[in-house]
């Protein structure tokens, strides 16, 4: 029986990802261009944590430049069930390109929010109250937000909503 349990563990060490936390400057924008599912969420520090395999960690650049995190795929190849947690006190503006999903998470209320989404990618905003939301998305992508007191949309160029 022991030897089952341990030829078990070894086999989830063996398959798991490995789990990388990155310290960055504080940030108020996002930009995202890989395939991933991301996790925005409410918190005093900034932090960015991802599911990768070290050996593929620099296939994948995160930074920060004047005020917003960019976390861009270098190469072509895919990753595997890329999961990304982004730890922020506040966002402004949210730029999602690629076959990704981003929610947010404990976050309350912001006065001005842009979203741009295109490639298939979705955000769902939660339970965010938003004072002044401007989307700007391709047909192809969706942004969800349940209270938002003035919207303006425009799906490929065009003004939906205002």
């Amino acid at each position: 029986m022991k030897n089952v349990v341990l030829v078990f563990a070894l086999l989830i060490v063996a398959f798991a990802k490995a789990q990388s936390v990155q310290e960055v400057e504080d940030f108020h924008r996002i930009m995202i261009d890989t395939d991933a599912q991301v996790e925005v969420i409410y918190s005093p520090k900034s932090q960015v944590m991802m599911n990768l395999p070290e050996n593929q960690l620099t296939n994948l650049n995160v930074d920060v430049k004047n005020g917003a995190l960019i976390i861009k795929q270098l190469n072509d190849k895919k990753f595997e069930d890329l999961r990304i947690r982004i730890y922020t006190n506040r966002v402004s503006a949210l730029a999602v390109k690629g076959d990704t999903e981003v929610s947010l998470s404990r976050f309350k209320f912001q006065n001005d929010l842009v979203v741009q989404t295109s490639d298939n990618s979705s955000v769902d905003l939660g339970e965010l109250k938003v004072e002044n939301l401007n989307v700007m998305r391709t047909k192809n992508s969706s942004v969800v937000c349940k209270d938002a007191k003035n919207r303006k949309e425009t799906v490929d160029g065009v003004v939906i909503t205002s």
